[in-house]
């Protein structure tokens, strides 16, 4: 059985100006059927994007806040008409396949974007139901039941934190693929801002010994989108 090819875009407030560019791509390639301009508070960024990836890593969303910025943005979901899909994560599920169609307009829209962490897109049904939730408090099936998915402009207005729940397939709350070595667990990914490593935002890996001791060690620049 085939996955709902419905998928979630986010523009989010730095690339706000290049939206009519992006807009254009997605119009091109998918229907959109509801698109809304999203205004959190300020200071609920870091719970909001914890809550909205389902996933909590405060450097990384504290470093997210900055280079995405704290303005209004614009939610975008669509319907791809011909999707292809990919079992990248080897799960055998349907809502966990990857559509390499999306994904691959992700990948390029934030190539050619002036900003970084500019564009987010969920890359399957499970992403999709999740970040439809967080941010519209709907399920996948109540939304796909709303009368107005004509692909107008709605406003959204968050006046307190979005409530947090766990996205199942992330691998930084132990689901999806693991990696092991020996005795020493691959446990979580984690940013931190250590200028010492050359970049204000770096990847790490964290790993747990024996469930006693913690290290970490950089390897490079990381974008979340």
């Amino acid at each position: 059985m085939n996955p709902m090819p419905i998928y979630m875009f986010v523009i989010w407030h730095r690339g706000m100006d290049e939206a009519e560019t992006i807009m254009r791509g997605i119009r091109e390639r998918f229907t959109v059927l509801k698109q809304f301009d999203v205004t959190w508070r300020p200071g609920d960024y870091v719970k909001n994007f914890a809550a909205f990836y389902g996933w909590r890593s405060w450097g990384m969303w504290v470093g997210k806040k900055r280079r995405s910025g704290t303005g209004v943005f614009r939610a975008i979901v669509v319907r791809d008409e011909n999707p292809a899909f990919e079992d990248r994560d080897g799960l055998g599920l349907a809502e966990t396949l990857y559509n390499t169609n999306v994904n691959t307009f992700k990948i390029a829209s934030r190539e050619t974007a002036r900003h970084s962490n500019v564009l987010h897109a969920s890359v399957n049904e499970a992403e999709t139901r999740h970040n439809l939730k967080a941010l519209t408090g709907e399920t996948l099936e109540e939304f796909l039941a709303r009368p107005d998915l004509d692909g107008g402009v709605s406003s959204l207005k968050f006046d307190a934190p979005m409530p947090y729940v766990a996205y199942p397939y992330a691998e930084e709350n132990g689901k999806g693929p693991r990696f092991f070595a020996g005795k020493f667990k691959l446990n979580r990914v984690e940013v931190f801002l250590l200028p010492r490593c050359g970049a204000p935002t770096i990847f790490s890996f964290s790993f747990r010994i024996f469930g006693l001791f913690s290290f970490a060690f950089c390897i490079g620049k990381i974008k979340v989108g």
